[in-house]
């Protein structure tokens, strides 16, 4: 199941054929924004674009692949593996003169069941208990404006003590097509901030979007 994930007018104009759409803000919890969508949320959701336990999801947008990682973490949270993001997103495909329509698709209805994966959640209590140990790193994947207390998004400003700063932006290419940088690249930047594979990486942003990119991008490394 292909999932496109830009607003709402842009996916009307045009999109993927046979792609459905999802704005990214449903993978929310209406209750806690900033926690991810009750299972039984997750289920209706997904039985309504057509996802059953053995559908492979695609997601893409046009913002270098932000709501897709949101959808990719929160399925791998619930325990379903088979998502991918398009690399490059709707910008390389319009590039590259890929096939586009207007016609929306009525996928038939179908059952998906969770298996909660909660060891990929840290808790702040779990937090305050892992930040002491040598062995793990924290990451923020805000902006530097977000890590430094300048730009105050939240009830106040700052960051965890601790947390090395990697903005999600640095994941992926600087120009129109906002394309995964290379692995090697992403390695070597990762690693001389100190996120290695023998620590535990624990990331986060403002409400989980931005973080969940990183985890997608520290998952392929």
């Amino acid at each position: 199941r292909i999932v496109d994930m830009r607003s709402e007018g842009a996916y009307h104009k045009g999109h993927i054929p046979g792609a459905v759409h999802l704005k990214w803000e449903a993978l929310k919890d209406a209750n806690n924004e900033v926690y991810v969508i009750p299972p039984e949320k997750l289920v209706e959701l997904m039985g309504q674009l057509g996802i059953s336990n053995d559908t492979t999801v695609i997601g893409y947008d046009d913002q270098g692949g932000l709501g897709p990682a949101r959808l990719w973490w929160v399925l791998d949270y619930y325990g379903h593996p088979k998502a991918k993001i398009l690399n490059g997103g709707w910008n390389k495909w319009v590039k590259e003169k890929r096939r586009v329509t207007t016609e929306v698709p009525t996928p038939p209805p179908t059952q998906f069941s969770v298996q909660i994966e909660a060891q990929k959640i840290c808790l702040v209590e779990e937090l305050l208990v892992e930040m002491k140990r040598s062995n793990v790193v924290i990451v923020d994947a805000r902006s530097p404006a977000e890590y430094s207390g300048f730009d105050v998004r939240a009830k106040r400003g700052g960051r965890i003590p601790g947390a090395i700063n990697i903005d999600w932006v640095r994941n992926v290419t600087n120009d129109d097509l906002k394309t995964f940088k290379p692995a090697a690249e992403l390695r070597k930047m990762y690693e001389a901030a100190g996120v290695t594979p023998d620590k535990e990486i624990i990331v986060h942003c403002h409400t989980g979007v931005r973080a969940a990119h990183s985890v997608f991008t520290l998952t392929l490394l």
